[in-house]
């Protein structure tokens, strides 16, 4: 599930109450990877996403589906968002980023590359001219061979959206952050990156070769779906989102 949350009123709420409040997204193990790190794309210029509140004796708890990445120009707080952000006595999100970009540098590679195995040996023999074409679309075609099966599926779900125009720095966990930052609101994650990238690397070899062909299978109508997806997110359309995903 992909959520940022925000807490309002007196007194705490303990993390756990905050994960298991509200709508969760859920999908097939290997989409779920991608959705977390890349649900991407923007839809229509005007957005009202669905917002859930937790109301409790010593909080409230609002709930607000998060995307990662988006275009320049894409609106999507409404004054609904903005009102809960405001009232927010703290805020939580589903992984709070290192400060420091090396460190994230750094636990990629620790994590996600094993130069001592050419990456197209893993695969099917009739499975690794298309992996080769699509790693040279992304510019990144010879590196590639030096990837973990998972991060070379991150990368081919996200490597051209990123090329398209898509900025990290504009995704809503993103701006939220440096928001509350600048407020004086306390953040913290329901995960750390650092676990997320644990959880991928951890895959057992038959599933992380898995994910890395249902990228390669996603990869032509993945834009125009996680297109669709966004989409549906701005509108509030739950019931449309839960079909997709």
């Amino acid at each position: 599930s992909v959520c940022t949350t925000v807490h309002s009123g007196p007194g705490k709420p303990k993390p756990t109450s905050v994960w298991r409040t509200g709508p969760v997204m859920e999908a097939t193990v290997f989409k779920r990877f991608a959705v977390v790190v890349l649900l991407l794309l923007a839809g229509p210029a005007w957005a009202d996403p669905a917002l859930w509140v937790a109301r409790g004796p010593r909080a409230n708890v609002y709930i607000l589906g998060s995307v990662h990445m988006l275009r320049p120009g894409v609106t999507w707080e409404s004054p609904a968002i903005r009102r809960a952000f405001d009232e927010a006595r703290e805020c939580w999100f589903e992984a709070v980023l290192p400060d420091d970009p090396a460190a994230m540098q750094t636990m990629m590679i620790s994590m996600g590359l094993d130069p001592a195995h050419k990456l197209t040996d893993l695969l099917p023999p009739n499975r690794r001219a298309q992996f080769e074409e699509l790693a040279a679309s992304t510019g990144m075609g010879a590196a590639m061979q030096a990837m973990r099966p998972w991060l070379a599926a991150v990368v081919l779900v996200g490597q051209p959206l990123l090329k398209a125009g898509y900025d990290p720095a504009l995704g809503v966990d993103t701006v939220l952050q440096a928001r509350a930052k600048a407020a004086g609101k306390p953040i913290a994650g329901i995960e750390t990156a650092e676990a997320q990238m644990q959880l991928l690397s951890g895959l057992p070899p038959d599933l992380a070769l898995k994910f890395l062909l249902s990228a390669l299978d996603d990869a032509a109508e993945g834009p125009a779906l996680v297109e669709r997806m966004v989409g549906l997110w701005q509108s509030a359309d739950t019931d449309g989102l839960a079909s997709v995903v």
